[in-house]
């Protein structure tokens, strides 16, 4: 992927192009059993990301490479009834290249396991799941790349810690579920351009720790033609113990706060014809008025509430069932909003972009 602005700096413009790359591959097989089947194999990547800064007077290039090997196996059994598990690990090593041509080698572990018990067959199922990930160091983004950057005692891989439960019932088209989930992300990295007094004197890197958390519940019934749904979801995130707003999140996390979802659909089968719509609704927050050590300067203000409405008509032509013709009304009531993963709109004297 390549991207190629100008940037201006007063009357001095310096052509910038960023171009990130990666070859990567796998190799794996499946092994079947009376149980289930056991996947196993091995992947590698050879990731790079490189600024060209082309000023007149004071032009740089740099790049951070990174290359990983793994090797993993995940089982899926089933073995009694009404269970299903599904477990698995995989070991990485990292040679992670810096834009000062620093290497540091990393090598981590991961895995998960999760499960789903019918309580009740065809009427109500338990699950639950657990992982922990080893992600290696990440590349930053090409347009942060500074030639002057160290990396003092090395960049810290980053981990996560995953849980989640919930259940699912049915009954004659109806279908109700509920879940809850944490994520906890350690040592995430936010790529800074330049030090400053929230980065120590003798390296570039600053990493931050992430807590994702929340719970979602929904229900939907389905007859012969259509469906109708309904979804609540309640999100919350914290970095550093500290709740997220746009300014913090932006490489990190998205503040969504509380969302509901409401669809509906319906298909004439005889033409091919399938009609629905949705609505988002997100309410307002004021979790995001507290303050980061690294927000800027501007009064800060509650995240406003929306609601949005979408519709689309869909066509696959009987005698054709690979063409399908479809249409979408976006924001159907022209909502003037900026959806929760925009930047800026917690912060008074910021325009953010609206949606269209």
């Amino acid at each position: 992927t390549q991207i190629a602005a100008p940037e201006y700096f007063g009357a001095v413009v310096s052509p910038t192009e960023g171009a990130t790359s990666s070859f990567n591959g796998k190799v794996e097989n499946r092994f079947a059993l009376d149980i289930g089947s056991v996947t196993a194999g091995f992947d590698f990547y050879n990731d790079k990301a490189d600024l060209d800064y082309l000023n007149p007077t004071e032009p740089f290039f740099t790049d951070e490479r990174a290359t990983n090997i793994g090797a993993y196996a995940q089982a899926r059994l089933e073995p009694f009834d009404r269970t299903r598990i599904s477990f698995g690990g995989r070991a990485d090593h990292q040679w992670f290249t810096g834009v000062d041509d620093s290497d540091w080698n990393n090598a981590g572990i991961s895995g998960n396991i999760s499960g789903e018990y019918d309580l009740m067959p065809e009427f109500l199922t338990v699950k639950a799941g657990t992982s922990h990930v080893w992600g290696g160091v990440p590349l930053a983004e090409n347009y942060l790349q500074n030639p002057a950057w160290t990396y003092g005692d090395g960049p810290e891989p980053v981990t996560s810690n995953n849980y989640t439960a919930g259940l699912e019932a049915r009954y004659n088209g109806f279908t109700f579920e509920a879940n809850v989930f944490r994520t906890d992300i350690n040592d995430a990295r936010l790529p800074v351009f330049g030090r400053g007094a929230l980065v120590p004197a003798f390296t570039s890197i600053r990493t931050l720790d992430l807590v994702s958390k929340g719970w979602e519940i929904g229900g939907r019934y389905d007859w012969d033609a259509g469906f109708v749904s309904v979804k609540y979801a309640d999100i919350n995130a914290d970095v550093d113990g500290v709740p997220a707003d746009t300014e913090i999140g932006r490489y990190l996390t998205t503040p969504l706060g509380q969302i509901v979802m409401i669809g509906a659909g319906y298909s004439f089968d005889d033409w091919g014809v399938k009609v629905g719509g949705d609505i988002e609704i997100a309410l307002k927050t004021d979790r995001t008025l507290v303050r980061h050590p690294t927000d800027p300067a501007s009064e800060k203000k509650e995240l406003p509430g929306y609601e949005v409405v979408n519709a689309y008509v869909e066509w696959t032509p009987p005698s054709k069932p690979n063409f399908t013709l479809r249409a979408d009304a976006l924001n159907i009531f022209d909502e003037a909003y900026t959806d929760r993963a925009a930047y800026g709109q917690d912060f008074v004297g910021v325009a953010p972009h609206f949606d269209p």
